[in-house]
């Protein structure tokens, strides 16, 4: 939280100093979900393959054509199953033996606080379409059989959506993201509304 209020206070005062504006975003994205964090279990199967993810967003304009955003998002609630070795029943004095496979689940949330680079092309008066790279810092916390496991990444993906502006303050956008957070691609449907402050 101190990170994204500090990033936050940069932009502001970025803004300031050029006279530019801050802009204030809210949606949710609709996202598809493939592959699944093992950490260090193996075999495990995701039960996640899609899920409605919140985010919140601030940019500033650099320049007439360029904007520079900070966004959090809360990945929650991964679910997967899988099977774990647990013990060795001996059946006799030969050493014979046979190994027992535990079920198991396991539940992932992950935090993303993204910085994005972005190009604004004007289409229309009031239509406009942004693109560029996005830098995802990915922390990580997981419950894997009964076991906890973090992680803190930084990864990098894209995006890209379409706004409209309603007035000169208000914006709708549609969009879409792409992530890879580790051992998994996530491809998000996104919509939002946007204030510029």
């Amino acid at each position: 939280m101190k990170t994204i209020l500090l990033i936050i206070s940069a932009l502001a005062f970025a803004s300031v100093t050029r006279s530019a504006s801050l802009i204030s975003e809210a949606g949710v994205a609709y996202a598809s979900i493939s592959g699944v964090r093992t950490y260090s279990a193996r075999g495990t199967n995701s039960s996640t393959s899609s899920l409605a993810i919140p985010f919140i967003r601030v940019s500033t304009d650099l320049t007439k054509n360029w904007l520079l955003g900070v966004s959090y998002s809360y990945i929650g609630n991964l679910d997967g199953t899988g099977l774990s070795p647990d013990a060795d029943i001996f059946g006799d004095k030969d050493g014979f033996y046979v190994q027992m496979l535990t079920p198991y689940n396991c539940t992932e949330k992950i935090h993303e606080l993204a910085l994005d680079f972005r190009y604004a092309w004007q289409i229309a008066d009031r239509l406009s379409f942004q693109f560029g790279p996005v830098a995802s810092l990915f922390s990580s916390k997981a419950t894997i059989a009964n076991r906890s496991f973090s992680s803190t990444e930084v990864k990098f993906g894209a995006v890209a959506d379409l706004r409209y502006d309603l007035t000169k303050k208000w914006q709708l956008a549609v969009g879409c993201r792409y992530s890879q957070p580790t051992d998994r691609k996530i491809t998000q449907l996104t919509l939002s509304a946007a204030y510029r402050l």
